[in-house]
């Protein structure tokens, strides 16, 4: 019985476009299962960002207050510990913060369901 070789099964042309299939298939797997990790990343995000919305607010609202302004002069005198982390005392940072955040809720804001709270603190 004559041995039959993988060349005279598959000619050469069948094999590269074979190969050629197979990379592309697998270019397009690695595409989709990156693509379904972000996703799902960012849908997770995107709810957290949406459930955080109450504390958000009450960040704006210490902000707006005379509590903020009297902790902030408080801190300028050295009263509070030196280790103490106060970047909530940045009045750029919050501020820059808190735009951040009704900017991106803005644009998410059709996308969104009603069980958050309301856009844009």
């Amino acid at each position: 019985m004559q041995s039959i070789e993988e060349s005279d099964m598959y000619p050469e042309s069948a094999m590269s476009k074979n190969d050629d299939q197979l990379n592309d298939l697998m270019e397009m797997e690695a595409i989709y299962r990156r693509a379904n990790k972000t996703l799902k990343a960012l849908d997770a995000d995107i709810s957290e960002l949406q459930q955080m919305q109450d504390d958000l607010k009450k960040l704006s609202d210490y902000y707006g207050s005379e509590k903020w302004r009297e902790d902030f002069e408080k801190d300028e005198q050295g009263l509070f510990p030196e280790d103490l982390s106060r970047g909530v005392l940045s009045e750029d940072g919050i501020y820059n913060l808190l735009e951040q955040n009704k900017e991106i809720m803005d644009v998410l804001k059709p996308y969104l369901t009603d069980s958050g709270s309301e856009a844009g603190v």
